[in-house]
This record gives C-alpha cells, sequence and structure tokens, in this order.
C-alpha cells in the first residue's frame, strides 16, 4: 500500500496533535516545600536488651506537629546505641491530621542518628496516606531533642500530591 503526501501530512498531524496533548496531560506535579515543628513528646520504652557493648531498645513515641504536617504523631522506634550514646535509630510512625488542609493519615519511614536524646539528623520518607492524603507523596528532614518534656525539633519537607 503506498502513501500520498496527502495521507502522510494527515498522519503525521493526528500523531503531533497526539503527542502534544499526552505532553499536556503528563506534565508533573507542582513539588511543594514545607516545615514545621513537632513538641509535646513522650516516649515510653517497651523493651531493652544488650547486644556486646551496644543496648537495643524499643520505644513508642507519641508528639504533636505544627506547620506543613498539623497533627499528631505516633512511631514505634528501634535504636542500636553504643556506650558512647551514639546510635542509630529506625521507626514506622503514623501521622494523623492535615497537610495544607487535606484532612488524613499518612504511614512513614524515618531514619535518624542520634546522641543521647538528641537527633542529629534524621530523614523521612511518606509510605502511604488515605483520605485525602492518599495521594500524598514525600520525604523531608528532621533534628531535635526527643526527651519527654524536652524543646522538640523540626522538620522541613518536600511533597506533592498525584495519583
Amino acid at each position: 500500500m503506498s502513501t500520498t503526501p496527502r495521507s502522510r501530512y494527515a498522519l503525521m498531524a493526528t500523531l503531533v496533535g497526539l503527542l502534544m496533548g499526552a505532553s499536556a496531560y503528563a506534565q508533573p506535579p507542582q513539588h511543594l516545600l514545607g516545615g514545621g515543628t513537632f513538641t509535646d513528646i513522650e516516649v515510653e520504652v517497651i523493651s531493652t536488651r544488650q547486644a556486646g557493648p551496644n543496648t537495643i531498645s524499643e520505644q513508642f513515641l507519641t508528639a504533636t506537629t505544627t506547620g506543613t504536617l498539623d497533627g499528631a504523631v505516633t512511631a514505634l522506634i528501634r535504636c542500636v546505641t553504643a556506650p558512647t550514646g551514639q546510635g542509630v535509630c529506625s521507626a514506622r510512625a503514623t501521622f494523623a491530621g492535615s497537610v495544607d488542609g487535606n484532612a488524613g493519615t499518612l504511614e512513614t519511614q524515618n531514619e535518624f542518628r542520634v546522641q543521647g536524646t538528641v537527633i542529629e539528623a534524621g530523614h523521612l520518607t511518606i509510605l502511604s496516606g488515605t483520605d485525602e492524603l492518599a495521594t500524598l507523596h514525600g520525604h523531608g528532614s528532621f533534628a531535635g531533642d526527643l526527651a519527654p518534656g524536652g524543646v522538640g525539633g523540626s522538620y522541613t519537607l518536600e511533597y506533592f500530591f498525584a495519583p
């Protein structure tokens, strides 16, 4: 089957139109930057055990967040701490509240380095959400003091809403 210049033009015009429409539809979501604080910290030690000179502990934390994340956080934290007080921790946290006026819950994975009760550097990743936060994606950093009644800390968050 041979094509004429006219049919090739029609085919090209159709393809260009489809591609332009697809690229307009596939625009990346707008990334937003936010942040805030966490306070009213309560920590309950669930268990501790020795592993050589190190201590492995499991703790349950509750805190209040303000700013981009406006609500409450609960977390199960596992830490390995050296006799010097320096340690690494991993936590699965649940946030219940709102982000930019959108209400729901979020599950996050948090990894952080501590010296005593002080978080020197932490990173969080949003794993999933419910309700109006079901399409929220993002990650961020945090630092502060986990001591009960302590000063708390601050966080930054890069996030976007997309299916």
